[in-house]
């Protein structure tokens, strides 16, 4: 029996659905007798099944998705005309997700494609049936037509039909909206009140008092900068008003975020690190996310691509996450030892913590009215089903995320409001229990490093027995994403993403090979090296990393699966070992063995961007999300597209970091010295005094 069989039989599916929407004679008994709601059946009857079909109803059925080119290569996502069909005053736009039975068409499908297949078939029904008319009438019309067809009852409830609501009743969005114009007011008058500050300060020259001439004292200024300042510019730059508006000043704070200097002391290489890890945060998102729609219509040509060589680095792009876990530690570690030291042992714990609290979460507040408010920013076929999952989990979990604990509740990976909050959960319960290590290490150099390395052997124990327990195939769930590709994988990315991924016990030992590395650059100065071991030494780093990136190649490139001893050692010592390679980066390039690799990472252009990291890795899921789901038509995927989509997305990511910086996380950084101790502001702020190991990361 010849392969478009398969084809003609989905085709033929379809079709005679559509035939009894236009009233087929064959089938119009069995329709009239369909449960749905009174209303919803009248007016079928009066539009989609009326002998005498209005203009109205010829064009909602036209919008109805049908089946094209391209089955056999993963086109089952049948959209239809979403604009179409929302343009029609008494017809609105449903999208179902359905499960069609193939197990008895005796042919051989092609490789990848079950004997039960997906389909996204775009509707159009009378706005008086909601989903659950949608659904039911779907179904039982399938079984009276005798068709092996099954309605996934989940994917329907969450593939609402597309009634966009009121923006303007929704008070998250209300709220969100005129917080936005507050921070635009607050950064207006900021800049307008330091403009005048500036205008009416006026330089009144330093006279010896003693002498009744004219002769100034020699400062070294230049004509352009003020000797002295009168009592005005005084008064309002100790005014608390005043302050708190100058904290908003954007001219202020653009100028602190573009400034390059760096203390000499500072790690320089780590600006670079930054910016490439949250360009492959984003690379990795752009993909990962277009998956997520489910709305590729050559899914099966490109899983060819996805079997490349050069494609595992996009893989398990979720590597660059353990990158910012190691800078972490690394911060953290020599910032703390350094004040320790100054302090004779002594630190402000209690500003410890609420620095780091205050540090992040005010624009994570943000962002997650953002989230729950750009529902209301677009629309297509795949935009509400989307959005109404990620304003649901919000308004249950908000609360999680600002408490840093999301990554333990909600139980499942997928329900997190604002998924990559994940990290931060993690960084904060490391944050947390780093003071153990930390004083440790200053009191007890040894039994801090042991502390340590016990706790990276702990935590092994349990990835292991996690990957095993649940036969876990790290080849297709590695970070959740390859398993949703490829189809492969025993339980799954989610299940992966939930069980091992997203837990601090299984990710800290990174952290801790940052603290290691913290501690080793705190107490040396200098290390001397021969350049034969500094040569083999980058050799090593290099032959780690294209392990753990391109180790996996051969099970993804073959379809097959590690064993489970593979998996075990694979899923525990990866991340460990990234961050070991990572570590000679740094520490190559801080005493001076980085060569031009130093030179390109420690470069100045980095600084401004690195500055960026956190808020862009906030607010690049929202961008990316807007660019995939508000998409009428199927997404057809190459590998040069997919490299546009980066650039434009990674391109627009850090420009909107930059606004929301300047409108969030600068004034409130800002607005911490404002009751913080007068012994904690000495240096804070300070790019002069700046050595480069402040507690802050991303």
């Amino acid at each position: 029996m010849p392969p478009c069989y398969t084809c003609c039989s989905i085709v033929g599916l379809l079709l005679a659905l559509l035939g009894v929407l236009v009233k087929s004679q064959q089938y119009h008994d069995d329709v009239n007798h369909v449960n749905v709601s009174q209303q919803c059946q009248q007016d079928l009857n009066e539009t989609l099944l009326s002998p005498n079909i209005s203009k109205d109803a010829l064009y909602a059925l036209d919008a109805f998705g049908k089946p094209g080119s391209g089955i056999l290569v993963g086109d089952l996502v049948w959209l239809g005309s979403y604009q179409e069909c929302q343009d029609l005053e008494q017809f609105h736009y449903c999208l179902l997700d359905l499960s069609i039975n193939v197990s008895d068409i005796p042919i051989p499908l092609p490789p990848g494609m079950k004997k039960s297949l997906p389909v996204r078939w775009g509707t159009c029904f009378p706005r008086s049936c909601n989903e659950d008319d949608v659904f039911t009438g779907i179904t039982q019309v399938a079984d009276k037509l005798h068709i092996k067809f099954n309605v996934t009852p989940g994917a329907v409830q969450h593939v609402q039909c597309s009634d966009p609501t009121n923006m303007w009743s929704d008070g998250v969005f209300v709220f969100t909206v005129m917080l936005c114009c507050i921070l635009g007011s607050l950064m207006l008058s900021g800049y307008a009140l330091d403009v005048f500050i500036r205008e009416s300060s006026e330089n009144i020259p330093l006279t010896n008092p003693s002498h009744n001439n004219d002769r100034q004292v020699s400062t070294g200024s230049t004509e352009e900068t003020p000797l002295l300042k009168i009592e005005k510019d005084s008064k309002y730059q100790k005014s608390l008003p005043c302050q708190f508006l100058l904290c908003f000043a954007f001219n202020r704070n653009l100028s602190k975020l573009l400034d390059t200097k760096q203390n000499e002391r500072s790690i320089l290489c780590l600006n670079g690190i930054r910016v490439i890890s949250m360009s492959w945060v984003i690379l990795g998102h752009v993909f990962a996310v277009i998956l997520s729609t489910q709305s590729i219509d050559n899914v099966l040509t490109f899983t060819t691509i996805i079997k490349r060589f050069g494609f595992q680095a996009v893989l398990n792009a979720p590597f660059s996450v353990d990158t910012f876990f190691l800078l972490s530690g690394l911060l953290v570690t020599m910032g703390c030892l350094k004040r320790l030291e100054k302090n004779n042992g002594r630190l402000p714990w209690f500003w410890f913590y609420f620095h780091r609290y205050w540090r992040l979460t005010p624009c994570l507040c943000f962002i997650i009215l953002i989230t729950m408010s750009q529902q209301h920013l677009g629309e297509g076929p795949v935009w509400f089903p989307m959005m109404k999952n990620m304003v649901s989990h919000c308004q249950k979990y908000w609360w999680t995320t600002i408490l840093y604990i999301n990554n333990f509740y909600p139980l499942r990976f997928d329900e997190q409001c604002v998924g990559v909050t994940w990290y931060l959960s993690n960084d904060m319960q490391f944050f947390i229990i780093s003071p153990i290590f930390i004083i440790l290490l200053y009191k007890f150099k040894k039994l801090g490093i042991a502390s340590m390395i016990l706790t990276c052997l702990v935590s092994f124990s349990i990835t292991i027995g996690l990957i095993v327990r649940n036969d876990f195939d790290i080849a297709s769930s590695a970070g959740g994403i390859a398993g949703g590709a490829t189809g492969r994988g025993n339980l799954g990315g989610s299940n992966f993403t939930t069980t091992v991924y997203q837990k601090p016990y299984c990710r800290i030992s990174v952290y801790l090979v940052g603290m290691g590395l913290g501690l080793l650059l705190h107490q040396h100065r200098r290390i001397r090296m021969p350049k034969v071991l500094a040569v083999l030494g980058w050799l090593f780093a290099t032959m780690l990393a294209m392990l753990v990136v391109y180790g996996l190649y051969p099970a993804v490139s073959e379809g097959t699966s590690l064993s489970k001893t593979g998996n075990a050692l694979y899923g525990a010592l990866a991340r460990c070992t990234w961050g070991i390679a990572v570590s000679w980066v740094i520490f190559a390039c801080y005493f001076g063995y980085g060569g031009p690799i130093n030179q390109f990472l420690s470069w100045k252009g980095w600084v401004p961007l690195s500055r960026l990291t956190y808020t862009a890795y906030l607010i690049h899921l929202p961008i990316v999300y807007q660019f995939y789901q508000a998409h009428d038509v199927p997404w057809h995927l190459d590998l040069v597209d997919y490299c546009y989509y980066f650039v434009a997305i990674a391109g627009l990511t850090y420009s909107v970091a930059v606004l929301f910086s300047l409108a969030v996380e600068y004034p409130f950084a800002n607005m911490e010295k404002l009751f913080l101790p007068g012994s904690l502001q000495s240096t804070r702020g300070d790019p002069k005094k700046d050595d480069g190991t402040k507690q802050d990361n991303v």
